[in-house]
Order: C-alpha cells, then structure tokens, then sequence
C-alpha cells in the first residue's frame, strides 16, 4: 500500500477530489483505486450501482480518507443527473 511508502511531494493529491466507479466491492479494483489515491492525499467519492457504495466510503473514512459514497448508474444519463455533486471543503456533504 501507498501509506508505507515514503513518496516524493510531486506525487501528492492533497486538495484534488478523485471520482472512482465501480467500487462496491470490498476486494475490488475500484476500491483498491479509491484507496491508492486516497493515501496519496485525495478526497475519493465511491460511486456504485448499490447501496455499497456508502459502506465502502465509511471504510474509507474510517482508515483517514475523506471519502463520500455515491450510489447511481453513471451509465445512465437520468442517473447521473440526480446524483450529488460532492466538493471535499462541504465537509463531506453532497452539494445538489
């Protein structure tokens, strides 16, 4: 994992937000994505065609990575419309 490697600043994502699809499995590449790039600093929103979406992004709040779940169909243009927008400084709140 990224947290045990010491990594040069150029390589940091501090203030960047990071959108992962596909991350609702919890042995996934999305989540495993979402988890790299949050250890390099990146506010991650989690988006999954279920509910598991919220449950990853507690895992990963819980491990010190601001995260949101989002859970919509982003293959579908109606979905993606009634899905939040999310900036990291709301405080982890979705901005409609």
């Amino acid at each position: 994992m990224t947290r045990d490697l010491p990594l040069p600043s150029s390589l940091s994502l501090a203030g960047h937000t990071a959108l992962v699809t596909g991350a609702g499995a919890g042995d996934g590449i999305g989540l495993a994505t979402a988890r790299a790039l949050g250890d390099l600093g990146a506010a991650v929103a989690v988006a999954a065609t279920t509910e598991r979406a919220h449950v990853r992004a507690a895992e990963l709040t819980r491990d010190g990575i601001r995260s949101v779940g989002v859970v919509a169909d982003l293959t579908d243009e109606r979905s993606r419309r009634r899905s939040p927008r999310w900036s990291p400084s709301s405080d982890r709140s979705p901005c409609w």
